[in-house]
C-alpha cells in the first residue's frame, strides 16, 4: 500500500510535512539526504493519527521500545549516566 492508503496522507501532504519539518527527522533531525531509504510516516497505532515523518531508525527504535514512554525514559536516563 502506498502512503496515502494506509494513512489517509496524500504525496502532497507527506512533501509538505517533510518541508515543515525541514527534510529532517521529527525525532533525530537527521536531513533526509543522508538517509538511504525515505522517511516513514509516523503514527499512533491505536488512534492511526499521523504523528510525523521520521527515519528507519528512530522508526524501529520505537516499534522495539513498544512507544512505552516509561522504557524510552528509562533508555535516555541509562545512557545519560554513562
Amino acid at each position: 500500500k502506498g502512503i496515502s492508503a494506509r494513512y489517509g496522507l496524500s504525496r502532497e501532504e507527506y512533501q509538505l510535512r517533510l518541508l515543515e519539518q525541514d527534510h529532517k527527522c521529527a525525532i533525530c533531525r537527521t536531513r533526509a539526504s543522508r538517509l538511504k531509504r525515505r522517511l516513514a510516516v509516523d503514527h499512533n497505532h491505536d488512534t492511526k493519527q499521523m504523528r510525523g515523518i521520521i527515519c528507519q531508525k528512530c522508526n524501529h527504535a520505537l516499534g522495539l521500545l513498544n512507544e512505552e514512554i516509561d522504557r524510552i525514559k528509562g533508555l535516555a536516563e541509562y545512557i545519560g549516566r554513562y
